[in-house]
């Protein structure tokens, strides 16, 4: 028995067993706060990423409204240059004083503030020659448009817009000053004829004021009707992305939330899944920018505002005393509105199809107030935030829970929307209660002066002479003359009325503008005469299964003129385009098929079914390969008209883009976590490269480049404390930083 007390073997054993019951608890401790800190990890990472995942989402609905906001600038840029360039085509071609005769003859010091550094002189001058140019009349009745084509008596070489920067008075022969008693069967012959052409020159005057006025005010129709077709699209769009401050619908019409969810949950553990609780914010959907507002009827959120003007537009009329006896006739420059005192003078002596034209422009032509894009509010800022919740269960903690939590912030970022109309935008501030000077100085004015109230029409307004209120675009940024410039007119007017092989004035225009080698997107017409069929259909109301084109056509022949390639060419991407808008080079397949499937197929509620959805111009609704055209057919389009002779855009047009690529102007990131843009890929692209770029992915890619330089927002994680900040610098240069409309609610 003393043995056994006294036997010490197995004392380890004890201290051992002791031991590791510690050692237990140290390794669970450990097993626990390393499953701890892995599901923390995991929750945080796929909250990052779910965020990630709605900011994508966000930014693919903003770059498709950014593209359609390019739209309506190019409706916009389209309405001047038929304004000021084609309107202002048949000038006098022989008068030295401008652009086209200054090119004619070898002039190298055509104005352009781009190249030349000189504004043209001021309106006023005597004679006010400028002014044709600075404060355009629109006068279409030039050779070879069809003057008399509806009386059977086509006058091809007859122009009624030669002196159109004047008013101009003529007195015809008066019929009974020869009457002669001896002579009198000569004198009678004679004064009958003379009587005829009276007679036909009123009746040509009665035309062509009535030409002008019909021609001009269908130009202006046809971008009205465009401006709010896309305008509908822009707002749908907007609209669905404020939809909830939990969800927002996305390009395809799904809702976000599902997407999101599904992001969420693949990438989480099982033990997180099966505890999650989460919440999503979405910014635009908060109620402090997304009250509607409405607009022409519509409803409309309110961190995007439409861009009105009043410009004014003039056509030049012809009058007359009506007297074939001693016949008169005037030509005056009067407003292209439907008022009773500013419509064609002799428009009773138009044919009937003239008549029944002008009456169809009331209303067109009622309202003042023109839309050229729309504004994004810079204080409501796109993101999207996650707050998400496990109590993931702990195999040595069976009887207690532990709460994990992560929160993400991801926004989008580096994309443009267009420019403000003003060049501040004070947090609080309303789009239409700014007041100081506009980004594009080439747009009308809102204001009767600087920091004067806003008009909602023109009574009353004093100075509408004043160049201000005419319409013109800006080419690139701090552009003081836009389409005002001699050197883009003295080249499209070449282009307009002079014949490839003699140089001079000619009824067959169009002659140098060889089609170049290569394949349009649309057969075009080897007619070389303008025609007035051309415009006939531009301001036409869109119908199911229509061309839904408002570019000009020849329906005779179904080709497009070659009228239509400078057309092009005049609204191909600028300068200031790029600096300004976010362009998608395949609108088409990026935006454009998806849109029409979602709308198609009702997934999302909410789209009119009298509405159209439009492609980018060039397109064709009704044609298997027009209806595919894009930006990047445009810039190939300027770059085949640009490199006749007649228009030479390296001269003309040194502000459009050349290069495709150009469009890959927007931030591009090297990763998830470097968000410093990478000057290399700037404006080009790696894969596909520059042999191949010009030609559509499939799969379609935005910005039509796998890897390269990006088009349109990219996404980025933010913090939480940025977007609580009260000092935010988002108002431009000299705002007083302030808190954003929509901060985080958690």
């Amino acid at each position: 028995m003393t043995r056994f007390i006294r036997n010490k073997k197995g004392q380890v054993a004890i201290f051992v067993a002791l031991m590791f019951q510690v050692l237990f608890l140290f390794f669970a401790m450990i097993v626990n706060v390393g499953l701890l800190v892995h599901h923390k990890i995991n929750l945080q990472n796929s909250v990052d990423l779910a965020a990630y995942y709605g900011a994508a989402k966000q930014a693919e609905v903003l770059n498709a409204m950014a593209h359609v906001n390019y739209q309506i600038r190019q409706s916009w840029k389209l309405l001047v240059w038929r304004q000021r360039v084609l309107g202002t085509a048949g000038i006098d071609p022989m008068d030295a004083r401008f652009p086209y005769a200054k090119l004619k003859a070898g002039n190298v010091t055509l104005r352009d503030d781009m190249m030349a550094g000189g504004p043209m002189p001021p309106a006023g001058t005597s004679p006010d020659f400028t002014s044709v140019f600075q404060r355009p009349t629109f006068c279409i009745a030039y050779a070879p448009h069809e003057i008399l084509a509806s009386s059977g008596n086509s006058s091809t070489l007859e122009n009624s817009c030669r002196y159109m920067y004047q008013t101009t008075f003529t007195g015809l022969p008066r019929a009974n000053l020869l009457y002669i008693p001896s002579f009198l069967s000569f004198g009678s012959q004679v004064a009958a004829a003379i009587t005829s052409a009276a007679t036909q020159a009123i009746n040509r005057c009665a035309q062509a004021g009535a030409l002008n006025y019909i021609i001009g005010g269908e130009f202006v129709a046809a971008h009205n009707r465009d401006a709010d077709e896309r305008a509908y699209l822009l707002n749908y769009l907007a609209t669905g992305l404020s939809q909830s401050e939990n969800n927002f619908y996305e390009i395809s019409g799904d809702e976000v939330q599902v997407g999101l969810e599904k992001t969420l949950k693949k990438n989480l553990t099982e033990a997180n899944n099966n505890s999650l609780s989460y919440e999503i914010y979405n910014s635009m959907g908060s109620a402090s920018c997304a009250n509607q507002i409405d607009v022409e009827g519509n409803k409309v959120p309110s961190w995007v505002s439409p861009i009105y003007t009043y410009p004014i537009w003039r056509y030049t009329d012809c009058d007359s005393n009506k007297d074939p006896s001693r016949a008169t006739i005037q030509f005056t420059s009067k407003q292209l509105v439907s008022v009773s005192s500013q419509k064609p003078a002799l428009s009773s002596l138009a044919p009937s199809s003239y008549r029944d034209a002008i009456s169809a422009l009331d209303g067109p032509l009622t309202a003042h107030r023109t839309l050229v894009g729309f504004e994004k509010d810079p204080w409501c800022v796109p993101y999207i935030a996650v707050h998400a919740t496990a109590k993931p269960k702990i195999p040595f903690m069976p009887l207690s829970e532990v709460e994990i939590t992560a929160e993400a912030y991801a926004k989008p970022f580096g994309g443009r929307m267009g420019p403000w109309y003003v060049k501040d935008w004070p947090q609080g501030v309303s789009g239409e209660a700014r007041q100081n000077y506009k980004v594009n100085a080439q747009l009308p004015d809102q204001v009767e002066s600087i920091g004067a109230t806003r008009v909602t029409d023109l009574t009353g307004i004093a100075n509408l002479e004043d160049p201000a209120w005419a319409a013109n675009v800006a080419r690139f940024p701090g552009d003081k003359m836009g389409f005002a410039s001699e050197k883009v007119l003295a080249y499209f007017h070449r282009a307009l009325i002079e014949p490839g092989v003699n140089p001079g004035l000619h009824p067959n225009s169009y002659e140098n503008l060889n089609i170049p080698a290569q394949t349009y997107p649309f057969p075009v017409s080897p007619d070389t005469k303008e025609s007035l069929r051309y415009y006939q259909n531009v301001s036409a109301p869109y119908v199911p299964g229509g061309a839904l084109d408002s570019l000009t056509w020849d329906d005779t022949s179904n080709m497009a003129p070659r009228l239509r390639l400078m057309e092009i060419a005049a609204l191909a991407p600028t300068i200031y385009d790029l600096t300004y808008y976010s362009i998608d080079p395949d609108f088409y397949d990026n935006y454009y098929v998806p849109l029409e499937k979602q709308i198609k197929s009702g997934k999302r509620p909410g789209w009119d079914n009298k509405r159209f959805l439009l492609g980018d111009y060039g397109w064709r609704a009704n044609d298997h390969k027009a209806m595919k055209m894009n930006v990047i057919d445009q810039i190939k389009i300027q770059r085949g008209v640009g490199a006749e002779k007649a228009l030479n855009s390296d001269q003309s047009m040194p502000y459009v883009v050349k290069n495709s690529m150009h469009l890959l102007n927007s931030w591009a990131v090297d990763s998830l976590l470097d968000y410093r843009t990478n000057s290399v890929k700037f404006g080009k692209c790696f894969s596909p490269g520059a042999s191949t770029f010009e030609t559509p992915l499939n799969p379609p890619t935005p910005g039509n480049c796998v890897d390269g330089g990006n088009v349109g927002y990219s996404v980025k994680l933010v913090s939480k404390q940025w977007l609580e900040s009260k000092d935010l610098q988002l108002g431009g240069e000299g705002v007083p930083g302030a808190a954003i409309r929509n901060p985080p609610p958690w």
